[in-house]
């Protein structure tokens, strides 16, 4: 065998550090030249040659993986059923259709009661009238009547903190009515599923101007059938205390009706209770009148 010269050596590791070179021009992740000492080191060359490998092996395996981020659902694919909700009610989902705002649809369309607190504790906040008359939050406030989704995470946060409860308010029913009232979104329109909306106030024969607006929706009509326009009347008559539970929510589709048609923008809607003080100072349900 002839010896080898110091030159052919050069040139042999010269040679090699150029193909490394050209397989790091290959890889996506390291297209980089190579130094002089990385070209001269047979460890350096080994190191750089496993790192190739190894981009090229997670290139690879990611891009034909299934560990891919979830894609938008598509306009076909149905809306999450929301919390407190049943779904479909005679074809109408939870967040109405025909216009409207369907995030407040949703909470209109809560036809689940409120469930117990962390704690097990009463699922209704008890306030008297006059309190909601005054609850006025700063940054809901600004909004006026806005749809939800133009509304600032301020806002946003400040009426999740009252609208994840229900709420049971006392008072006397100064007014009430279905037939009058026009089709709604969070109804789809429907001329047969109409809410009953309630006026209750403080004192008997209160002010309207004063009065918080509450509000039956049809889809808890079937489980309670005598939650209609005839008992309504009936306990108007007699000109009844009633004590209303159900979610508390804030309607800013009637901001600029306060003071007017309401005093509040605060709704209890949808009711789920409805009670009356008889005559021997005992509440009864509705329910069992």
């Amino acid at each position: 065998m002839g010896r080898t010269t110091a030159t052919e050596t050069t040139k042999g590791r010269v040679g090699e550090g150029e193909n490394v070179f050209r397989m790091c021009a290959l890889s996506p992740r390291l297209p980089i030249p190579l130094p002089p000492f990385v070209v001269y080191n047979p460890r350096m060359r080994r190191r750089l040659l496993l790192i190739v490998l190894a981009s090229f092996i997670l290139h690879f395996a990611f891009r034909n993986s299934h560990f891919a981020l979830p894609s938008s659902p598509s306009a076909t694919e149905p809306p999450s059923q929301p919390a407190n909700s049943t779904g479909l009610f005679h074809g109408c989902p939870p967040e109405g259709r025909g216009g409207g705002d369907p995030d407040l649809n949703r909470r209109k369309n809560r036809d689940l009661p409120p469930p117990p607190t962390a704690t097990g504790g009463r699922p209704y906040l008890t306030l008297d009238l006059p309190s909601f008359l005054r609850l006025r939050p700063k940054a809901v406030m600004k909004m006026k009547d806005r749809p939800r989704r133009q509304w600032t995470t301020a806002a946003q946060q400040e009426v999740a903190q009252w609208e994840s409860r229900g709420a049971q308010v006392e008072g006397y029913l100064l007014n009430f009515k279905q037939k009058m009232q026009a089709p709604e979104s969070c109804n789809c329109y429907s001329k047969t599923d109409r809410d009953i909306h309630l006026n209750l106030t403080a004192t008997p024969a209160g002010p309207k101007t004063k009065s918080m607006v509450m509000e039956i929706s049809p889809r808890l009509m079937p489980q309670h059938p005598k939650w209609n326009l005839t008992t309504l009347q009936q306990l108007a008559n007699r000109g009844a205390r009633l004590r209303i539970s159900g979610w508390l929510m804030y309607d800013q589709e009637h901001f600029y009706n306060v003071g007017k048609s309401r005093g509040t923008v605060w709704e209890l809607h949808p009711i789920h209770e409805i009670e009356f003080l008889d005559d021997a100072g005992q509440w009864r349900k509705v329910d069992e009148w």
